[in-house]
């Protein structure tokens, strides 16, 4: 399946610290904004689903480091402004949560640059865990 055009413009050299990170802002952003709206209409709160989407979005698109602040942006927004009044053991595990999809996302990115000849490291040599 070939790359998007999207994701081959994120993917360039030349794509800008604030473009990438950039995204994840926005993504996670664009979650908390559905669940205020979803909370105004007395609608169900699937913050959770809107933000693991958003980090799925920010890793595929912008990179590692930029999904991991979106996991990081999501979890103090779901602890701190969606469920504030939450018990710790709920925050550890939603926490536990996001960190878990992280580190899957983290694994995907590796397979698939791993299967399409992208894990070549400085040397020439492949970067796989082979």
């Amino acid at each position: 399946m070939a790359d998007s055009a999207i994701t081959k413009w994120i993917a360039r050299p030349g794509v800008s610290f604030a473009t990438r990170y950039g995204l994840a802002l926005a993504s996670v952003t664009g979650a908390l904004l559905l669940e205020l709206l979803f909370r105004y209409f007395d609608l169900p709160h699937p913050f959770a689903a809107f933000a693991l989407s958003a980090i799925a979005v920010t890793f595929w698109y912008a990179g590692t480091k930029p999904g991991i602040v979106a996991v990081l942006l999501s979890s103090l927004i779901r602890g701190f402004i969606v469920e504030g009044a939450t018990s710790s053991l709920s925050r550890a595990l939603y926490n536990l949560v996001f960190l878990l999809f992280a580190v899957l996302m983290i694994w995907v990115k590796t397979v698939k640059g791993c299967s399409r000849g992208r894990g070549r490291g400085p040397n020439g040599k492949a970067d796989c865990g082979e």
